[in-house]
């Protein structure tokens, strides 16, 4: 492992190094074409990992009022109202703090606060407000530091005592001298340092000289050096920091996600990245778009300064942010400088459920961005036409996994098939019961992958990237148990007309699976010489087993002939649907006929006009030259039915075959 740190001080033609290290100097890949305001706002190191890759350990740590000379650049602007087919975009409500001990948790607080105001209630605890983060930080007023200087105040981004309730030391006690200060911290030596609790500033490991390296007002924060992929916080875990530590415990980005954290909050994706300006294929003016349109404020760090990013027009690619020096919006072009500073890198740490609140899915279908989801990893949410409600959530990276409880029995997941996809392997609490291949052809929204079927209870489900370039999740769907019974069957109809002697014809309207929804699975008949009007009477009736249909939809008709009867004698019937979870019904009505005494056509032959056939639906009478007794019935109505009772053994039936019967 080797360190080389680098002040870079810029000119419009050439870039000078001063050595500030006796370990050598090693230039850092990255575009910088204009001069910073001052040079100590920002410097670079380069940490090699020893496995050929290395990092790029920035300082940045801008003074509390902005460069004067920029003042023009600086004109406060409106931000536009977000209307995606016009190419514009914006997030409201997100608040403008003036400078509080470092431009980083300044910016970090007003994202913070957005969320705060925004599903994330707990980020923000303190008694202003009634525990509601503001839209500035007017409310805590200024603070005389032992440089003499004033300073404006926000709690979230670093702790007072005596500031906003607190009555023990916090993160300005501990940390603060003066703008710039390099000696040691106040705590140091004198008093036990305070726990880390509710600003990011601690996190953040901002104004720590002892522990961390930074002077007042300033953060590190961590990239690849040459490579323009994103710097992931799982990664940060296991990479040299070049302090003897690991990068997770230097960096700020890494930080705002402890913060998050430590406030009951998981992260469902977190990484830094440089930005296309300054290594291509870097983070783009359309993934900074992609954010501001998932409701998701960006961290923007341009050489020397750190600020919040809140909007876009694409007319001229330009940036709408808050840029921790008063409360007004201002504007940058995408890929250019802020006050002289050039557009160098983003941090993106999306807060997600608490863990205690995330829901258990019943049945039914959830998109990617339901909150019982829980991302592990980075994962892009994409708009995008075609998808479960527009959206998806993306894997770029190997090993991302994506979890979620679900009460039921079976899933099913959707994702997009395209050939760019990987795979994914599927766990099932905790044991791997399968791999989705992704890949297609072509491309295909909402492609379906369906589990095996599992005991009914809370099964946790989990999918992990595992080959690929990409793989994404679009939707699930969960089958819980069938709880709902048909309906019970209130219509159910006996005759003896036109049934053969011993026989009776009983009709009635299919219920379906789910009430009278879907296709019952069977049927039960029974009849008996009293009325069925409860179980108990159906339990001591006779069980028909010939003769019984086979469900239709609901809402269909149904008939069948029961045999065997005493012509004459007065039974009682009724009918059960039963669905393929055999759910309890109730006992359908119990309509009663005597059996028939009718012996049906004997032996003979007879035209379709005989009042024997009984015609259902609608049929038409023809005469025909060629037909027997030249007359026919005539269907064109699929689902007409014609009966007719015989006294025999065999029949042989008439019809006119052409090229358009069916």
């Amino acid at each position: 492992m080797s360190v080389k740190r680098v002040n870079s001080i810029f000119t419009f033609f050439m870039i000078t190094i001063m050595m500030t290290s006796s370990l050598g100097i090693v230039p850092v890949a990255h575009a910088q074409d204009e001069n910073p305001p001052n040079d100590s706002w920002f410097s670079v190191e380069e940490i090699s990992q020893g496995d050929g890759a290395s990092l790029t350990r920035t300082v940045i740590g801008s003074p509390p009022t902005p460069p004067t000379e920029f003042s023009v650049q600086r004109a406060a602007a409106a931000l536009p109202e977000p209307n995606q087919q016009a190419g514009t975009g914006s997030i409201t409500d997100v608040p403008a703090y003036d400078w509080s001990f470092g431009c980083s948790p300044t910016a970090a607080s007003m994202i913070a606060g957005y969320y705060d105001r925004n599903n994330f209630p707990n980020m923000y605890t303190g008694p202003t407000d009634s525990g509601v983060m503001p839209l500035t930080n007017a409310v805590w007023g200024t603070w005389v530091d032992s440089g003499g200087d004033t300073r404006s105040q926000t709690p979230l981004s670093a702790s007072r005592n005596g500031l906003d309730g607190r009555a023990t030391k916090g993160h300005v006690d501990d940390y603060w001298r003066e703008y710039g200060d390099a000696t040691n911290d106040p705590f140091y030596g004198n008093w036990a340092e305070h726990a880390y609790g509710d600003s990011l500033g601690d996190y953040m490991k901002t104004n720590q000289w002892n522990n961390h390296n930074n002077s007042d007002g300033s953060t590190s924060f961590y990239t690849w050096t040459a490579s323009p992929d994103p710097l992931t916080c799982n990664a940060m875990e296991g990479l040299d920091s070049g302090l003897g530590s690991m990068v997770s415990d230097e960096d700020g980005t890494y930080g705002i996600k402890l913060f998050y954290e430590a406030r009951g909050y998981d992260v469902t994706s977190c990484y830094a990245q440089r930005t296309d300006n300054n290594q291509t294929g870097g983070f783009s003016f359309a993934d900074y778009k992609a954010e501001i349109d998932t409701g998701y404020p960006v961290m923007l760090h341009v050489q020397g300064h750190t600020m919040a990013g809140v909007g876009y027009d694409d007319a001229d690619n330009t940036v709408y942010l808050h840029d921790t020096w008063d409360y007004s919006t201002h504007t940058m072009t995408w890929g250019g400088s802020y006050a002289g500073m050039p557009l160098y890198a983003v941090s993106i740490v999306h807060p997600g459920p608490s863990p205690e609140s995330s829901a258990s899915l019943g049945a039914g279908k959830y998109d990617d961005i339901d909150a019982a989801w829980a991302y592990n990893g980075d994962w892009e949410t994409t708009i995008t036409i075609g998808a479960y409600d527009g959206t998806l959530h993306k894997s770029k990276i190997i090993g991302n996994y994506a979890e979620v409880t679900f009460d039921g029995t079976q899933f099913i997941l959707n994702y997009t098939g395209n050939t760019n996809r990987g795979t994914m392997d599927v766990y099932i609490d905790g044991e791997k019961v399968g791999t989705i291949d992704q890949y297609a052809s072509t491309k295909m929204f909402q492609t379906t992958w369906t589990s095996a079927t599992y005991a009914l209870g809370s099964h946790n489900l989990k999918l992990v990237h595992v080959s690929g370039d990409i793989i994404d999740i679009d939707a699930i769907e969960v089958l819980g148990p069938d709880i709902t019974s048909p309906a019970a069957i209130t219509d159910l109809a006996a005759s003896s007309t036109w049934a053969a002697s011993g026989t009776l014809r009983l009709s009635w309207t299919a219920p379906g699976d789910d009430g009278m929804t879907g296709t019952a699975s069977s049927y039960q008949v029974r009849y008996s010489s009293t009325e069925i009007i409860d179980e108990t009477a159906w339990d001591g009736a006779t069980v028909v087993g010939l003769g019984i249909p086979t469900p239709q939809e609901a809402g269909s008709n149904e008939s069948m002939f029961v045999g065997g009867l005493t012509p004459g004698d007065i039974y009682y019937f009724a009918v059960k649907a039963v669905d393929d979870a055999s759910n309890p019904v109730g006992v359908s009505n119990s309509p009663s006929a005597a059996a028939s005494t009718y012996a049906g056509l004997s032996v003979g032959k007879y035209d379709d006009r005989v009042a024997a056939l009984q015609y259902s639906g609608i049929w038409k009478t023809k005469i025909a030259s060629g037909s027997y007794e030249k007359t026919l019935h005539k269907s064109k109505i699929i689902g007409n039915y014609v009966e007719v009772a015989f006294d025999g053994t065999q029949f042989i039936l008439s019809y006119t075959g052409y090229t358009n019967r069916g």
